[in-house]
C-alpha cells in the first residue's frame, strides 16, 4: 500500500479513517453521524420487467444536531461501500476532521454544493446498538415540487407506514410534525442533490435533533420528479434518519416502509444477485397497488424483534423436521436460520395469509398482476441467505424452472446449497412442514398425517365411516379396523359396521398413508363408545284376505331387518285368541261380529326385540 492511500484501522468499538495525501490541510472539527444514502429510482407498475427500476449509492453524510447535513468524500476508502457495511459504521457517532473549504462551507449554511474531503474521522461503533424506542416522523412537504396533493392526504399515507412499522416493532411510530413550505432550492426534488434538500427542510424543524436517536426527516415531493424515494442507512432498530419520497399514492406505503427500514439500518432484499428483487420483502421493489408483506425474519433478527419461539437456529451436523406458521401471522414459529460455514439460509412460509395478504405475491397468484415473465413469486417456502451475523443484502434463492426463476419452494420440492437442505415435506391451509438437514443426510421424507376419526354410532348393525382429516396431497390410504384394541380379520374396508358379537366393545380404526417416494405412515383414532345393541328396521304389519267365518286370513309384516325371525299373535277386540301364533289365521264362529288385530315381533341376535301391531279389520261376518 502506498503511502499516500488512506488507512483504516480498528480498536475495539472505534475505527479510525486517516487519508495522508491530505496532511497539513486546514481542517474543521465536524461531530455528527455518519448516514449512508441511497437512492431509489422507480417502481415496478405491475406489468413488465421494470427494467428502468435502480437504486445508486449516494456520498455517505454527517448529520450533525446543529440541523447540517455534509456530504463526505469517503471513496478513496478500499471496498468503498462495501467497507462501510462490513465495518458497521452506518448509524455511527463521528469525529471527523474535514479540509476547509467551500464545499465544507455551504455544506454547514445549509447550501450544500459538493462533498467535502475527509482528513480523518473517528467513528465509534459501540452506539449503534441499541434497544428499540420512540419514533417521531417530522414530515416536511415541498409544496413546488409540482402539484402536491393536500397536506391531510398526504399525512394519511404517512400515518399508514408508520402504523406497519409500529406493528412490527412494537414501539410508537407517529407524526410528529408536518410543515408545508417551498423550496428556494433548484433541485426541489432532492434526488440530484439529496443533502441539500435535507439540509432546507431541517431548518424548518429548528429544535428538532435529526442525528439523535428516533427522529425521522420525512421530505414530500411531487410524484413527477425522477425517483421513488432516498433514505440513509442507520445502525440499528432504534436509530433515525433522512427520507425523501414522491408522494405516489401508488407505492406510498411501501416506499415509506422501505425508507425508514433503511434508517434502521436494513439493506436491501435481492434476487440472488439481481438488486430489488425480492418481492416477498419490503425491503425489495414496490410494486403498484400491492401492499407491504410482514417484515423476513432476518431483518427481524437483525433489528432484535423476533420474539420467544418466532425463530429457531439449526446449527451444522444436525436434522429437524419443523412445522411453520405464515411469515404473516403473529404466532408460532415463522422462521429457522440454518448456519452453515458462515452463511445463513433463512426459511420462512409465505401463504399470501395475514400481513402479506394485501402483498404483490398474494395478487400475482390471483393472476391480476405480474412484473416479470422470468421471475415469478408463487406461495410457499422461501430461501434467503446472507453471511451469519451480518447486516447486509440478502439474497432470495429462487427455484430453476426452465427459464423462470420461482421464488418459493413447493412440497415434495427440496432447495439443496452446499452442505445444506431444505425439504419441503408438505403444505396444509395452516402450516408448513419442512425438513432441514445442516453438514448431515435428511432423514427420509413421510407421510405428513393427521389423526383420523370414526364416524356414526357405535351400534350392532350401523356403519361406521373412517374419516382421514388431512394428508400430504396424492396419499392412498389403508383402513384396519380395531376392537377393544385387537385387530378384527378382513375389516379393511374404509367403513364397517359392528356385528352381534361385537356389543359391549369399542371401535377405533388405524389409517396408513402412502405415497411414492416418501416413507408410510399410520395413525389411530379414538376409541367410541362401547357398541351398543342394534334397532331393528321394521314396518307395521296389515292383514290381507276377506274378514269371514272360514276364510284364511294372513299377516303381512312388510319390510325389516334381514336376518330377523318373526312371532305372531292373533286378537280379537283386543283379547289374544287361543293358539292363534301363526302368520295365518283362519276365523271361527267364535269371533264372528268381532274385529282382528296381529301382532308381529321381530327378533335378531345383538338386536333389540321389536313388536309391531296391525290395524283392525271390520268386523268378521
Amino acid at each position: 500500500m502506498s503511502a499516500q492511500e488512506p488507512t483504516i484501522s480498528s480498536s475495539g468499538d472505534e475505527v479510525k479513517y486517516t487519508d495522508p495525501a491530505l496532511e497539513g490541510e486546514p481542517t474543521a472539527t465536524v461531530e455528527g453521524v455518519l448516514r449512508e444514502v441511497v437512492v431509489e429510482r422507480a417502481e415496478s407498475d405491475g406489468h413488465g420487467e421494470g427494467g428502468h427500476v435502480g437504486a445508486e449509492v449516494g456520498e455517505p453524510v454527517l448529520v450533525t444536531d446543529d440541523g447540517s447535513v455534509v456530504p463526505v468524500d469517503l471513496a478513496a476508502l478500499a471496498g468503498g461501500e462495501e467497507a462501510l457495511e462490513e465495518l458497521d459504521l452506518a448509524g455511527a457517532p463521528v469525529v471527523a476532521e474535514l479540509v476547509e473549504s467551500a464545499s465544507l462551507e455551504s455544506a454547514l449554511d445549509g447550501t450544500v454544493t459538493q462533498a467535502v474531503d475527509v482528513a480523518t474521522a473517528v467513528f465509534d461503533r459501540s452506539e449503534t446498538t441499541a434497544t428499540t424506542g420512540a419514533h417521531r416522523a417530522y414530515v416536511a412537504i415541498v409544496a413546488n415540487s409540482g402539484s402536491v396533493d393536500a397536506t391531510s392526504t398526504i399525512e394519511s399515507r404517512i400515518a399508514a407506514g408508520l402504523t406497519w412499522w409500529s406493528q412490527e416493532t412494537g414501539a410508537t411510530f407517529s407524526r410528529a410534525g408536518t410543515v408545508r413550505y417551498s423550496s428556494g432550492r433548484a433541485d426541489r426534488c432532492g434526488f440530484g442533490d439529496v443533502s441539500g434538500l435535507w439540509s432546507e427542510a431541517m431548518q424548518r424543524f429548528p429544535t428538532v435533533d435529526f442525528s439523535a436517536a428516533g427522529n425521522h426527516l420525512v421530505v414530500v415531493v411531487d410524484d413527477q420528479c425522477d425517483g421513488t424515494g432516498v433514505g440513509t442507512i442507520g445502525g440499528s432498530v432504534a436509530d433515525g434518519g433522512l427520507v425523501t419520497l414522491t408522494e405516489s399514492s401508488r407505492v406510498f406505503t411501501p416506499t415509506l416502509v422501505h425508507e425508514v427500514g433503511h434508517n434502521l439500518g436494513l439493506r436491501h432484499a435481492n434476487l440472488e444477485s439481481v438488486e430489488y428483487w425480492d418481492l416477498y420483502s419490503p425491503m425489495g421493489l414496490a410494486v403498484s397497488g400491492s401492499g407491504t408483506t410482514a417484515l423476513d425474519t432476518e431483518y427481524r433478527a437483525q433489528l432484535g424483534l423476533a420474539r420467544s419461539g418466532e425463530v429457531e437456529v439449526v446449527p451444522s451436523g444436525t436434522a429437524v423436521t419443523r412445522t411453520l406458521a405464515a411469515r404473516g401471522s403473529t404466532s408460532g414459529l415463522r422462521g429457522l436460520e440454518v448456519r452453515s460455514g458462515g452463511t445463513s439460509h433463512w426459511v420462512e412460509w409465505r401463504p399470501a395469509t395475514g400481513r402479506d395478504a394485501s402483498s404483490y405475491y398474494a395478487r400475482e397468484a390471483t393472476g391480476s398482476v405480474w412484473v416479470s415473465g422470468t421471475r415469478k413469486y408463487p406461495t410457499g417456502v422461501t430461501v434467503s441467505t446472507r453471511a451469519t451475523d451480518g447486516t447486509g443484502v440478502t439474497s432470495l434463492r429462487p427455484r430453476l424452472d426452465g427459464s423462470v426463476r420461482q421464488g418459493a419452494w413447493k412440497a415434495g420440492q427440496s432447495y439443496v446449497s452446499g452442505s445444506v437442505t431444505v425439504r419441503v415435506d408438505a403444505i396444509s391451509s395452516s402450516a408448513a412442514t419442512v425438513t432441514v438437514a445442516n453438514g448431515v443426510a435428511a432423514p427420509p421424507a413421510t407421510v405428513v398425517a393427521a389423526t383420523p376419526l370414526v364416524s356414526g354410532v357405535a351400534k350392532v348393525g350401523s356403519r361406521l365411516t373412517g374419516r382421514t382429516g388431512t394428508w400430504t396431497p396424492g396419499v392412498t390410504f389403508a383402513y384396519q379396523w380395531r376392537l377393544d384394541g385387537a385387530t378384527v380379520t378382513g375389516a379393511t374396508a374404509s367403513t364397517f359396521v359392528p356385528a352381534a358379537s361385537h356389543r359391549g366393545k369399542r371401535v377405533s380404526v388405524r389409517v396408513t398413508g402412502s405415497l411414492l417416494g416418501l416413507l408410510p405412515i399410520s395413525r389411530t383414532s379414538a376409541s367410541t363408545a362401547a357398541v351398543v345393541p342394534g334397532t331393528l328396521t321394521h314396518s307395521t304389519p296389515r292383514i290381507s284376505g276377506t274378514v269371514k267365518v272360514g276364510r284364511r286370513l294372513s299377516a303381512l309384516r312388510g319390510t325389516w331387518t334381514s336376518g330377523t325371525t318373526f312371532s305372531y299373535r292373533w286378537y280379537a277386540n283386543g283379547k289374544a285368541i287361543y293358539r292363534a301364533t301363526r302368520s295365518t289365521y283362519v276365523p271361527t264362529r267364535g269371533v264372528k261380529g268381532k274385529r282382528l288385530t296381529v301382532k308381529v315381533t321381530g327378533r335378531k341376535s345383538g338386536y333389540t326385540t321389536v313388536t309391531r301391531t296391525s290395524a283392525r279389520t271390520t268386523t268378521v261376518k
